[in-house]
Parts: structure tokens; C-alpha cells; sequence
């Protein structure tokens, strides 16, 4: 072979170089893997979660809240029971006294907390006391129709803490349940409550479609120390008739505080059913003279609105209605309404409440009829 020409690589040769490309690679690979390796991948730095959240509320305000609130003050009595039924852990408080008779049916940590002032129109805020508390944020259910949105923005101006609107109307509590679910990251419980709101109301328009407008019960909402006080649907007070189906014959167009009738009028109103959450003896009331001539009383439709724990037609303004809706209904159209009304209860009680009622205890509430 001449002198400068390229000898050609043996087999053994080339075997070789690719064992050796094998191993340097193989080297490399491990080197990669090696613990000095994995030690530089943790100490780079984790993205961490964001400690707040900007959400719009339901009155279009946007709110800066924590991103995992955990401790909620509700504004007014509705706003509690509501945080209460999603989670009693979320309470700081009550706005009212709780009666002893409403705590047997409460959790019991959430029932021994303490009274708290309220924030709304008709009482000053204790701005002390909320910065005492130092709640994630207030939560308030309003009219968004008719609510100056002021008096929230001047009170978190004032102490820092955020204010969240939410909608108060009775038909509408199921998207305000889905809107918390959202924010304060309980979902599953918000949407069991939000469907119980929502199939109450469907059900109660499947009874109604059976009824014509013509034949609707003349429904009086009574109350007070004699029975005369009252209110129309202008008022939220009086707001669970129309919803259960019913025609409530006050026809004051009175939005707050209770009217006081003359039992003159209530003998032109002649309602077919009086709901009472008068005080006192009812047996006593209603069969006395005052009363005698009135429809309702002839023909023994009085009912008392079962009051544990807390009403199920009126004061508070909020969920604690929802069951009410149902079971004015049922006393309306006996005949119409099908419901399994005890397993309703205990579904509600259990949902909303957290208790779960016995038999006897069901059977007490339903035992709503007013006896001359």
C-alpha cells in the first residue's frame, strides 16, 4: 500500500469505538440522575399560590378576599344561617339570641358563639368589634334592586375588612349558595343546598299548575300580641305566601316594619287560611269572639308556623323559609301537593341545619294546626 493513503478501519475497530460511545453515554445518563443533579431540580423555586383573590360579587362590586377564606361574619340574621348551612366553622358570631330551644337543634360549638352587632341600615356597625374579630370578610345578602351599596364600601374603607353582596331574594337564594361555593371553595356542599332551593320551587310549580288562578287560597300572614298585625307581598316579611302559591290578601303596600288591621278589615279580607306566628295561646286567640266570624276560623284552617330553630315563614328572612315555602303549600292544597313532607324535613334539617331530627321530633314540627 503506498506511503500517505488512509488505512480502512477493521471490524474490531469500529466494534470497539461503539463500545466506547456506549459507555461515555451511559456515564453522561447517570450523571444527570445523580443526586447532585436532583438537588439542583428542588432548589429551584416553587410557584407559589396566590394568598388573595379579586372576585365580583353578586352586585357587580369587585373584592378582594383571601384566596381559602375560613372565618366569616355574616352581616344580618339571613347571612348567618346561610354561612351556617355551608359550614358551621365558618361563623364568628350570631346577630341575635339564639333561643335555648333553637341550640338543641344547632351544632354545639357554632351555638355557644357569641351575639355580635349587626351591619345594616338599622344599626351603626361596631367597627371595635369587627376589627376584634378580624374576620376574612363580611358576607350581606340585599336586595340588589333597592340597596345602597355605600354604607359596605364606607365600612371597609373605614376598617379594612371586605364586604361580599350577595342576593337576598328567596327564589334566587340557589345562585347565591352556587356563588359562595365558588368563592369560599365548597362547591359540593353549595350545590347540594342550591338544589335543594331550586327543586323546592320546582316542585311547588308542579302543584300550582294543577291549580287555577281562580280557585288559589286567600292567605292572611298574622301576627303580633293579638293576631292583627300583617303584611303584603311588598314586604319581605310577608314574602313566602305568594311563592307557596298563595294569594295574601293585604293588599298594603307597606315595605317594612308590620301593618296593623282592624279586625273590620280582616272580616272584608275573609281569608280562606290564616298562618300565625302570633303570640300567646292561638287556641285562645282564634276562638275567641274577635275572631269568630271569620272564614278561616269557621272552617279550622289556622296553622302556626312551626318556629324551630328558627322560623319557617318569617324572621329571619332567609333559607330558614325555604322548608316554610314547601309546607305552606301543603297546608294550601292538601289535596294537590303530594309531598313526603316528613322526608322533606328531615332533608332539609340535615342539609341546612346539620341535625339529624328522630321521628317524634319531625312529627312535633308538622303538628302545625290550631285548634279551637
Amino acid at each position: 500500500m503506498e506511503s500517505g493513503t488512509m488505512r480502512k478501519p477493521t471490524k474490531r475497530a469500529l466494534l470497539a469505538l461503539a463500545a466506547s460511545l456506549a459507555l461515555a453515554f451511559s456515564l453522561m445518563l447517570a450523571a444527570c440522575g445523580s443526586p447532585s443533579a436532583q438537588n439542583d431540580k428542588q432548589t429551584e423555586p416553587a410557584a407559589q399560590e396566590p394568598a388573595e383573590q379579586t372576585i365580583t360579587d353578586m352586585a357587580g362590586r369587585e373584592v378582594t378576599i383571601p384566596a381559602h377564606p375560613t372565618k366569616i361574619m355574616g352581616a344580618a340574621n339571613p347571612d348567618g344561617i346561610m354561612l351556617y348551612s355551608i359550614d358551621p366553622e365558618l361563623l364568628t358570631g350570631w346577630t341575635f339570641d339564639l333561643s335555648a330551644d333553637a341550640k338543641q337543634y344547632l351544632d354545639a360549638t357554632a351555638a355557644s358563639l357569641p351575639k355580635i352587632t349587626s351591619v345594616s341600615k338599622w344599626e351603626d356597625p361596631n367597627k371595635e368589634e369587627i376589627l376584634s374579630m378580624d374576620p376574612d370578610f363580611i358576607f350581606v345578602t340585599v336586595d340588589l334592586s333597592n340597596t345602597d351599596m355605600a354604607l359596605y364600601d364606607d365600612l371597609t374603607a373605614q376598617t379594612g375588612v371586605p364586604v361580599v353582596v350577595g342576593d337576598a331574594e328567596l327564589a334566587n337564594l340557589d345562585d347565591t349558595y352556587r356563588f359562595l361555593g365558588t368563592i369560599l371553595d365548597q362547591k359540593e356542599q353549595c350545590d347540594k343546598l342550591a338544589g335543594y332551593v331550586s327543586d323546592t320551587f320546582s316542585d311547588v310549580d308542579a302543584v300550582m299548575a294543577k291549580v287555577p288562578e281562580a280557585s288559589r287560597a286567600r292567605v292572611l300572614y298574622s301576627t303580633g300580641d293579638d293576631g292583627t298585625q300583617t303584611c303584603g307581598d311588598s314586604n319581605w316579611n310577608g314574602q313566602f305566601v305568594t311563592p307557596a302559591g298563595g294569594v295574601n290578601v293585604c293588599d298594603t303596600d307597606q315595605t317594612s316594619g308590620f301593618a296593623n288591621v282592624s279586625m273590620e278589615q280582616v272580616l272584608t279580607w275573609q281569608p280562606d287560611v290564616i298562618v300565625s306566628t302570633a303570640k300567646g295561646d292561638l287556641a285562645s286567640l282564634y276562638g275567641g269572639e274577635a275572631w269568630a266570624d271569620v272564614k278561616a276560623v269557621q272552617n279550622g284552617e289556622i296553622y302556626a308556623a312551626p318556629q324551630a330553630p328558627f322560623s319557617w315563614v318569617d324572621k329571619p328572612t332567609g333559607v330558614n323559609r325555604i322548608i316554610g315555602v314547601k309546607w305552606t303549600n301543603s297546608i294550601l292544597y292538601p289535596d294537590k301537593a303530594a309531598y313526603d313532607l316528613k322526608a322533606d324535613v328531615k332533608e332539609f334539617y340535615q342539609l341546612f341545619y346539620h341535625c339529624d331530627l328522630s321521628d317524634a321530633q319531625v312529627s312535633d314540627l308538622l303538628d302545625t294546626k290550631v285548634s279551637r
